[in-house]
């Protein structure tokens, strides 16, 4: 407990900030090393869920402020503010995954060279960033669990961090089926992925 913040437990909020720092380096790495476009987004996401966390944490302490002149019925309103926000950026998120990825299939498509992936390790990047994004998910499960299944900012941060998990599980299953392709008609999407 942190009593300079009211007194809440943070711990899940502090732990998501680190693992998501943690995630969006190995994405930047990852998109180096193994020239994979969708590594860089997932490490993009990663990032920004980092700021999000960060700005839950600090919300979390002045949801426990008294109510003030200025907010008579207290602060618990930003708290939803915050989700509604929250859930717009994931959104957000998503359509520029789609947008992306659209934008480069039919770049493809219209003859533009695009460098092959090196394949490597990028399922085993895949597999450990999702295993890290279900940590995350279970660490706000729990606090949420503890503190009553009152909090819709912990609620939507275990959300984002689960659909955190589906991307990168996505980005590791895709990258360890795409090299069954090169025996196919379909290996000619390989550098597309």
């Amino acid at each position: 407990m942190n009593s300079a913040d009211g007194g809440l437990p943070f711990s899940s909020l502090r732990f998501a900030i680190t693992i998501h720092l943690v995630m969006a380096a190995a994405g930047v790495v990852g998109c180096w090393l193994w020239n994979a476009q969708a590594l860089a987004l997932d490490g993009l996401v990663s990032g920004l869920n980092a700021g999000a966390s960060l700005a839950a944490h600090r919300l979390r302490a002045a949801v426990a402020r008294p109510p003030s002149r200025s907010y008579p019925f207290g602060y618990g309103g930003l708290e939803t503010l915050y989700t509604g926000i929250r859930s717009l950026l994931l959104l957000g998120i998503l359509a520029f995954a789609a947008i992306s990825s659209a934008a480069r299939i039919i770049s493809h498509l219209e003859g533009n060279a695009l460098p092959e992936p090196r394949f490597g390790a990028i399922a085993l990047y895949g597999v450990a960033m999702t295993l890290l994004c279900l940590l995350v998910a279970g660490m706000h499960d729990q606090q949420w669990r503890r503190e009553g299944r009152r909090s819709p900012l912990l609620a939507v941060e275990r959300r984002a961090a689960l659909v955190d998990a589906a991307t990168s599980g996505g980005v590791a299953l895709a990258f360890a089926l795409t090299p069954l392709l090169q025996a196919t008609p379909l290996a000619g999407l390989i550098p597309v992925s």
